[in-house]
């Protein structure tokens, strides 16, 4: 709805303070896995998994920048921009894919969740540049029609 109605300061204040959270809640969850990651596991999943709590924080640090970059992608939403967010999902697929397809072989579940952190990173790397690329020119042109329209107010003032 800012964006909507051209208010830039007050949708980038909103969208800070969405992305502060976002990486509040991965880096806080990243604190979690690291300080208590196996009471964790054993508590919700039991001693199985518990054994396995490298796999649970390098997956965290995946999320973590997931939810970091998540508020880029609702931003592109906002704005109206549509287009380029398939192909960030299928480039991010295809990171995912061929990452998975190379690490699983030597590393195991290790191999996914450092797949998983590497298509979150592309996710999120491409987000932000299609934001600012879609964004700042949209900006520029509503400011260049709101110093019209001011210049138009004051020529019809005198």
């Amino acid at each position: 709805r800012l964006h909507a109605i051209g208010d830039d300061i007050g949708f980038d204040r909103l969208l800070t303070i969405l992305l502060r959270m976002g990486f509040g809640l991965g880096v806080m969850g990243l604190l979690v896995s690291l300080s208590a990651g196996k009471p964790v596991l054993s508590l919700l999943y039991g001693i199985e998994y518990a054994k396995h709590v490298d796999l649970f924080i390098v997956i965290t640090i995946a999320l973590a920048i997931t939810y970091a970059c998540l508020f880029w992608g609702t931003a592109l939403s906002a704005i109206r921009v549509f287009t380029v967010q398939l192909p960030i999902n299928i480039a991010t697929f295809g990171v995912l894919t061929t990452t998975a397809v190379i690490l699983v072989r030597q590393y195991g579940a290790i191999g996914v969740a450092v797949a998983m952190v590497f298509s979150a990173i592309t996710e999120g790397t491409l987000l932000i540049l299609a934001f600012w690329h879609c964004s700042v020119p949209a900006r520029s042109r509503r400011m260049a029609l709101a110093g019209q329209f001011k210049a138009r107010s004051v020529e019809k003032a005198w």
